[in-house]
């Protein structure tokens, strides 16, 4: 399952660097993220709404028309939002952008585009919950692996690509996808009928629960949509490199992050049943260490060779070095935010386990604001890296106050001192070790961009184990 998630994410990257190449950081870019990003998160909803509570609900065999009267619901609420956003697109457009007109006419034109490459993924969502609690979950990823091989295939194969075109290469994709998806899905069971018990005492139910969890889930997109907002007045593409940099920090939250909280969260539950409060703490901290360790190794690696990685991947065509190297500077602070996030959302999962979805949702609208608030100031001063920094301070805020209601509700048991101190250290071998390959980069000639990353990665690499080992750190102590 691992191996077909990094492969569809690598061929996600493909598709990338053949756009950077024959569209750079331009204006038609910019107008195609800028209303990507708000159908985006539209549809987030859609699909971590049906993630929080189809699948329980799958898996707890709660009666179908329940189930299917929440779909219909989320179906109801979604696609005709997304029709109004449709049928309002440019004074919306112009409302959120303060760019010229021959933009908002282009961003305009190419939403369409965006909303049937979204949807399909948010129509998915309820096919993936099917497969997931059947225990077939590598047929969505297998067609997904092959659609987007499909895409990057056909747009190759273009030698007079234009951004219209690109984009009907995705859209067909995506319809592909849909039609295999859920043809297969049928074909091994699944069934969903329209129903509309909008007052029965099950779908309040999943409603109460939906509403928490969506937020708390989706802050990452909120966060994201923001700070696009706030970058496509920053003009010609500005936008585009944020978001070829917040797609760097996507693949590492989908291959990484996302399957470590994935892998930890039941471990963490299985602690706390039938235990006293303090062990599943103790899992809890236990585990945060260990990925923040982690997550600081990815850090220092990416500060020694992201920017060699970057100009490989994106260095080609009409993408310049000013923008490639945007891109780097951009994904090294939002990476700065991941060992932050990561304990986030693992102390999340904690209140999941309790119950309490109250709690992470107060703090995802509250962390939401302030990002807003963040952004908007630092930009004033640091142009599109205060975008980037406001984003990376709302996290480490809402790090803070999560854990000051963990305190409130649940107490701080000693081991979390333990877990603080070991912040502290896993940071400073970051430190020690950028530094270190810092030192050996003056040091050394100039190397062509591959042997740059394998020498100066291996070296990130050996430097951080080894300034692990000699600081004794304990997260090399937790066993999985």
């Amino acid at each position: 399952m691992l191996v077909l998630s990094v492969a569809t994410q690598c061929v996600a990257l493909l598709k990338s660097t053949v756009t950077a190449s024959a569209f750079g950081a331009s204006m038609g870019m910019d107008a195609y993220n800028f209303p990507n990003n708000i159908i985006l998160l539209l549809f987030s909803f859609l699909s971590s709404g049906i993630t929080a509570v189809v699948i329980p609900a799958y898996v707890q065999k709660r009666p179908g028309e329940v189930t299917d009267s929440f779909l219909t619901f989320l179906y109801l609420l979604v696609f005709g939002g997304t029709g109004l956003i449709y049928l309002f697109r440019e004074p919306l457009i112009g409302l959120l952008s303060n760019r010229d007109a021959a933009f908002r006419q282009a961003a305009a034109d190419v939403m369409l585009y965006t909303i049937i490459i979204q949807g399909v993924t948010g129509i998915l969502a309820v096919t993936t919950a099917y497969y997931q609690c059947s225990n077939r979950y590598n047929i969505p990823k297998v067609i997904l692996l092959g659609c987007n091989c499909l895409a990057v295939v056909l747009i190759l194969l273009d030698k007079n690509l234009t951004i219209p075109r690109y984009l009907w290469f995705l859209s067909l994709a995506a319809l592909i996808n849909l039609v295999l998806d859920v043809g297969i899905a049928i074909k091994c069971g699944f069934r969903y009928r329209p129903a509309f018990r909008f007052r029965s005492p099950g779908f309040r139910q999943l409603l109460a629960v939906f509403l928490p969890c969506v937020f708390s889930t989706g802050v990452y997109r909120i966060h994201a949509l923001v700070d696009s907002l706030i970058a496509a007045s920053l003009g010609e593409g500005r936008l585009t490199v944020l978001s070829y940099a917040n797609m760097v920090v996507s693949l590492v939250n989908t291959i990484i992050i996302g399957n470590l909280t994935v892998y930890a969260f039941p471990k963490i539950v299985a602690r706390m049943e039938g235990q006293d409060e303090r062990a599943g703490q103790k899992a809890l901290w236990d585990y945060s260490m260990l990925f923040q360790l982690a997550v600081c190794l990815l850090i220092a690696g990416f500060f020694a060779v992201g920017q060699e990685g970057i100009d490989l991947l994106f260095l080609h065509g009409k993408f310049s070095r000013d923008a490639s190297r945007m891109v780097y500077i951009g994904s090294c602070i939002y990476l700065l935010g991941q060992e932050n996030n990561i304990i986030r959302d693992l102390v999340y999962r904690y209140f999941f386990g309790k119950g309490n979805t109250k709690a992470t949702f107060r703090n995802s609208i509250v962390v939401s604001c302030a990002n807003l608030v963040f952004s908007l100031v630092l930009v004033q001063f640091l142009g599109l890296y205060g975008i980037i920094l406001g984003t990376v301070l709302a996290g480490l805020l809402s790090l803070v106050m999560i854990l000051g209601k963990m305190k409130k509700n649940y107490g701080l048991f000693p081991e979390f001192r333990g877990f603080l101190g070991q912040y502290l250290l896993s940071n400073l071998i970051m430190a020690v070790s950028i530094l270190a390959v810092l030192a050996l980069n003056k040091i050394l000639p100039v190397l062509p961009g591959p042997a740059a990353i394998g020498l100066y990665g291996a070296a990130t690499l050996g430097i951080f184990l080894l300034t692990a080992f000699l600081f004794r750190s304990k997260a090399l102590q937790v066993r999985l």
